[in-house]
């Protein structure tokens, strides 16, 4: 039993309300710097894992609640020989945030962990019922435990969900709409009426990331989407913007820790028969 056990990920679904749920534990894997557009929260179980966020290295300990609004850009790994066994939630942002409305909004969270024993109870109870998927009314109940966890817990920065600037907006809309093909700063400069400088300063100060980064994460969360419809990974590699399967596999890994076979293969969908 002396090799250094590998990392394992478990990946299930809650597509009614967009959520998708994760346990992982890393021993050797670290992430590479990346964001997502869903709210990503998690509980450390076990273990201590260490990533940098809004330019600030944290460390989790069992029971500290990991808190990333939309784009917030991060990495990770374990921080200890033990390695580290967690839970994340990916949850997408304009259903959670129609959610939240009932109870108050959402807003910028005052730190990206948080030692809150009721908000880590509420994700584990969620995340639970959505590895079992046995009861859905049992399933909606705990969603919405959740979300009114996070809105009592929601910081006193920019309204997460309110209305981008008009320029912006076209910007972020022509790079879902046209994320496979090979857009350029002229391109996106052009479409928000801004010059390019301009256009580069005021989209990294709005998201917090450059157009670049910010292209590659809608590519790298439609593939996931697809692939967790049934796609296959070289069809996905196309529709949604990468070079190749092998390009979109290297993105894929880095910022999720498996490849698209294996992600595909963990929501039990059958295996791609090879290119």
């Amino acid at each position: 039993m002396g090799g250094v056990p590998n990392d394992w990920f478990h990946t299930r679904r809650d597509e009614q309300r967009g959520v998708e749920a994760l346990r992982a534990g890393l021993h050797s894997h670290a992430y590479s710097r990346h964001a997502h557009e869903t709210y990503a929260i998690g509980v450390t179980e076990a273990g201590s894992q260490s990533f940098w966020c809004r330019g600030v290295r944290h460390r989790t300990r069992p029971g500290s609640a990991i808190l990333f609004a939309p784009l917030d850009l991060h990495d990770g790994h374990a921080s200890t020989s033990e390695g580290v066994i967690y839970r994340m939630l990916y949850l997408d942002a304009p259903r959670l945030e129609a959610a939240a409305r009932e109870r108050g909004r959402l807003t910028g969270f005052r730190a990206a962990v948080a030692d809150h024993p009721p908000l880590a109870a509420a994700i584990l109870r969620y995340a639970r019922e959505v590895d079992r998927d046995d009861d859905v009314l049992a399933v909606s109940e705990a969603y919405f435990s959740l979300v009114e966890a996070l809105v009592g817990l929601a910081g006193e920065g920019r309204p997460l969900g309110e209305r981008l600037p008009s320029t912006l907006a076209r910007v972020r809309e022509l790079m879902h709409e046209e994320m496979a093909e090979r857009l350029t700063v002229e391109d996106l400069a052009e479409v928000a009426g801004l010059g390019r400088f301009q256009l580069l300063r005021g989209f990294s100060r709005r998201f917090g990331l450059p157009p670049s980064a910010y292209l590659r994460t809608i590519r790298l969360e439609a593939a996931k989407r697809r692939l967790a419809a049934g796609d296959a990974p070289a069809d996905v590699a196309a529709a949604v913007g990468f070079v190749d399967q092998p390009h979109l596999t290297r993105l894929f890994k880095r910022a999720y820790g498996i490849t698209p076979g294996a992600y595909r293969r963990d929501l039990g969908l059958a295996s791609s028969p090879s290119p």
